[in-house]
């Protein structure tokens, strides 16, 4: 009987250290205040490699696989709202923000500094430009600033 005890008594010491792991997977985590994070959903029936958003990289992505969050203080965009999602299909690089620029600085800079966001690839168009279609969800309040580049 004092070793059922002892047993006992040894678990529920270990189990009340135990610290809590954060992953911002799960919907009821607390994501850090003052960080931006960024996901990515491939809605494609084919797979996305090298997926990168905005220099997050994310790797290879199977058709219809939701990524991890990816976390950065900030993401800057240029010329853009929206952030910017690249891979590679069907072995071509794709890129969301498709439309041409033209101009001279300073550019219209977008800085993402808080919030959770979900990319969505919802189509690819091969036909002229390699372009993602993509929804990007607000998960949680985004903060963003706007300005110019130097």
């Amino acid at each position: 009987m004092k070793n059922v005890l002892f047993v006992f008594m040894i678990l529920f010491l270990c189990s009340s250290c135990e610290k809590p792991i954060f992953n911002p997977n799960k919907p009821d985590n607390q994501f850090e205040e003052d960080k931006v994070y960024v996901r990515v959903v491939n809605e494609l029936d084919i797979p996305m490699e090298n997926v990168i958003v905005n220099g997050l990289e994310f790797g290879d992505l199977a058709a219809g696989q939701t990524s991890r969050y990816l976390s950065e203080d900030d993401l800057v965009v240029y010329h853009f709202e929206n952030l910017s999602v690249q891979a590679m299909v069907n072995e071509e690089n794709y890129y969301s923000n498709c439309i041409g620029v033209c101009g001279t600085p300073p550019i219209p800079t977008y800085t993402y500094e808080s919030g959770v966001l979900t990319l969505k690839v919802m189509s690819e168009n091969s036909k002229d430009w390699n372009c993602l279609e993509i929804e990007q969800i607000e998960e949680e309040a985004v903060e963003t600033s706007a300005g110019w580049s130097e």
